[in-house]
């Protein structure tokens, strides 16, 4: 499934041929394989609690649900998020929870997506390469190894490692979780 569209995806689902727990159990194996050393996600949630959320979406998807229902996604750091903490890759954010979704996150999840992470960045998204605790260690190569046939965004330093979706809103800033395959 690395390399399906959303809209790809969304048929899958809607013809029952996968599932949003399968999708969401995908994603999780892939942070597990590739973030320890490509540092992509700062916060990571509960999976537990995502699965949760994934088996509702099966049970509740319809014909004319949203193209992004039950599809997971990740965000860059910068947008604030209600259920994970937002650092603005920095250490003095550290412990910021916002009371409120940023509008575009809030759309996607009345949508019906499943926010799975938010994704690593500069400090206050300055466009320097040293990432909240950790520095990311040879980000080309690494996706070389990783994932051979990736072609990550040339412009973006920062993103998902994870095989599922791409959702471009605003020059990228929604990181999916597959933005290592642009359209």
């Amino acid at each position: 499934m690395l390399n399906k569209s959303i809209k790809e995806l969304s048929s899958l689902l809607n013809k029952k041929q996968i599932s949003s727990v399968d999708l969401v159990n995908e994603t999780y194996s892939q942070i597990e394989k590739f973030d320890s050393k490509l540092h992509s996600f700062i916060t990571v949630k509960d999976k537990s609690v995502t699965l949760k959320e994934a088996e509702e979406k099966d049970k509740n998807r319809k014909s004319d649900s949203s193209v992004v229902f039950g599809l997971p996604f990740a965000v860059k750091d910068a947008y604030v998020t209600k259920d994970l903490r937002t650092t603005a890759g920095s250490k003095l954010l550290e412990n910021f929870n916002s009371p409120y979704n940023a509008t575009v996150v809030e759309k996607i999840i009345k949508a019906g997506g499943i926010l799975i992470g938010k994704n690593n960045m500069d400090n206050w998204g300055h466009g320097a390469l040293i990432m909240k605790f950790l520095i990311i260690h040879g980000i080309w190569s690494g996706l070389r190894e990783a994932l051979p046939v990736a072609r990550p965004f040339q412009s973006q330093p920062e993103w998902s490692l994870l095989p599922l979706v791409k959702i471009r809103v605003a020059r990228s800033e929604i990181h999916p979780v597959c933005a290592i395959f642009p359209d």
